[in-house]
């Protein structure tokens, strides 16, 4: 990875305070909650159609421990954004390879990773028009995107990454499919539940539980830790850990 690599994370939802703290909002609200995290502002772009920020990120611990622990808090970034002026190189760089910081499992390790960050104002099931526009215009490897949206196959709680797959009945996903002519893409989807007898566009245009929220909100640090692993040392060893428990009460055989 090299100082201009370029990093699109997609947040899915519907534009709108109507829409704000819904189920199908989830991925505008962990997208949100991410820049918030990292110091980085949301503008409108109209020509990527959608709200737009970018930041620079750099692991502050070594990655490798993440080999041994499986764990999320064994690493963590760098807050700081790209205009913070954080240097590369210099005596900042050396003390940081003294601290053990640089290793030679750190994808950063030559230099920042510009993470851009969207949330499509084209209403979900037109997603794929905001991603293809941004993806063309940053020049964003499909390698280098990844999707943040809700599930209701996945029970409350829970979150999955996976490096491809299916729309899965997800109107936005199966946009950003149409658009890019491919499923392999990055997604990180957060578990919802299904609904029990209302209509499956009614339950996730509605609002979570209070015990609910609670829940969603434990998840979006989970999500979050879950795209800094992404950025910070790849897609294996973030879907490792994202996917640990998923897998434990769901068998390996779901893809």
């Amino acid at each position: 990875m090299d100082e201009e690599a370029r990093y699109l994370i997609v947040g899915l939802g519907n534009p709108g305070a109507a829409y704000e703290k819904t189920r199908h909002n989830v991925g505008f609200n962990i997208v949100k909650s991410f820049a918030a995290k990292h110091g980085m502002v949301f503008k409108h772009a109209s020509h990527l159609i959608g709200d737009f920020a970018q930041g620079n990120m750099r692991p502050l611990h070594k990655s490798a421990c993440l080999e041994k622990t499986g764990h999320f808090d064994e690493i963590s970034i760098s807050s700081e954004p790209a205009y913070a002026g954080r240097p590369i190189g210099g005596e900042r760089e050396s003390k940081d390879r003294e601290m053990g910081v640089f290793n030679k499992h750190d994808h950063l390790c030559n230099g920042l990773n510009k993470t851009l960050l969207l949330l499509p104002a084209t209403y979900m099931n037109s997603s794929g028009d905001a991603v293809r526009r941004c993806v063309d215009y940053f020049k964003v490897p499909l390698d280098h995107f990844m999707v943040v949206c809700d599930d209701v196959a996945l029970p409350i709680g829970a979150i999955r990454m996976r490096t491809k797959g299916s729309s899965g009945g997800h109107n936005g996903l199966k946009s950003i499919a149409a658009h890019l002519n491919t499923e392999h893409y990055a997604r990180l989807r957060v578990g919802v539940s299904g609904p029990k007898a209302e209509k499956l566009a009614d339950y996730v245009l509605g609002k979570f539980s209070q015990e609910e929220s609670k829940i969603i909100q434990d998840v979006c640090l989970k999500a979050i830790q879950a795209l800094e692993l992404w950025l910070t040392v790849g897609i294996a060893r973030a879907m490792q850990a994202a996917n640990a428990k998923v897998k434990e009460k769901e068998g390996e055989n779901n893809g």
